[in-house]
């Protein structure tokens, strides 16, 4: 039975690091999607609601809809 290598906490980084490059070398990351393409919303600057708000848009849900589900959340004691 094979005994599994302990890595040191402090190569960890170097590591990960070569990995990445190993990756990149290899063509791993190429053709990934939304490449070469700006990441949406990143001038808006920070929003601490940024993932219920595109995920209310993402579903499609009307206020009153919103509104039920937060009410159901309530009830439940979330």
């Amino acid at each position: 039975m094979s005994e599994k290598k302990k890595i040191d906490p402090r190569f960890i980084p170097s590591l990960a690091e070569r990995r990445i490059r190993e990756s990149m070398q290899q063509g791993e990351f190429d053709d990934l999607p939304g490449s070469g393409e700006p990441i949406p919303d990143l001038e808006d600057g920070y929003d601490p609601a940024w993932w219920t708000k595109k995920w209310v848009r993402r579903e499609g849900l009307t206020r009153e809809e919103l509104a039920a589900f937060l009410e159901t959340r309530r009830d439940r004691g979330h």
